[in-house]
């Protein structure tokens, strides 16, 4: 059920230049879970059980947070199998920006030069098995928070109306002998699954464990009251 917030804008944000061909004008809407009144669309999990929506001082409201999680990141994502604002055809629907919030409470050892990075992941029709997961991800500019009270917001520009794989992005998991355009294709058309990973899926890091947060998880849109989708506009 979704209980989060929808606001309005025009499109004004970036995570780096955009080709002309994938900017636009027009209006866009932007669905905002901000875990009040126990709303997690998509069913927000940093994947175990030692997680709960709660409150702290240092923050109004409520967020997600998962107090020990023994993981080579803190990777907080959609439920796999379940269809929500999050998923679907992003070209249909002019996706353009994909965000979330995130503190670090505590690490075990570091997280330092770590970049917060997103992942859109199509699960090949197979929800519960996540090794034949086809996908692409991008990598931010800004690093995770240091321990302690400190919330950072991290966005990431999806320009769903290329037709070929941007510069930013690449490819990720089992996509067999698919080219990397045919991987972003594959993908932005039929999205399953939103990522966000705590450094670069690439890379391999060591286990630890974490006490994070998660707040305000967000995807910009077309505005459904214009008189056509943002992506038929570029």
């Amino acid at each position: 059920m979704r209980r989060g917030i929808l606001i309005v804008t025009g499109l004004a944000i970036a995570f780096a230049p955009l080709p002309a061909a994938a900017q636009s004008g027009g209006s866009s809407v932007t669905f905002v879970e901000t875990f009040e009144t126990g709303g997690n669309e998509g069913g927000w999990s940093f994947g175990n059980a030692f997680e709960s929506i709660t409150q702290d001082g240092a923050r109004s409201g409520y967020f997600l947070r998962n107090v020990f999680l023994d993981s080579i990141a803190a990777s907080p994502a959609t439920q796999p199998g379940v269809a929500s604002v999050f998923t679907g055809d992003y070209r249909a629907r002019g996706v353009s920006l994909v965000g979330l919030d995130f503190r670090l409470f505590r690490v075990d050892f570091t997280a330092q030069g770590r970049d917060m990075a997103v992942i859109l992941i199509n699960d090949s029709g197979t929800p519960q098995d996540g090794f034949d997961d086809c996908g692409v991800y991008a990598v931010g500019p800004k690093a995770l928070p240091h321990p302690g009270r400190v919330w950072k917001s991290f966005d990431f520009v999806v320009p769903a109306a290329l037709p070929v794989m941007p510069p930013q992005w690449s490819r990720f998991g089992d996509c067999g002998a698919m080219t990397d355009d045919e991987v972003w294709n594959h993908v932005i058309t039929d999205v399953d699954q939103v990522r966000f990973f705590g450094g670069d899926p690439a890379l391999i890091y060591i286990f630890q464990v974490w006490d994070v947060g998660l707040d305000n998880p967000r995807i910009t849109f077309a505005d459904p009251g214009t008189t056509e989708p943002l992506a038929a506009r570029n």
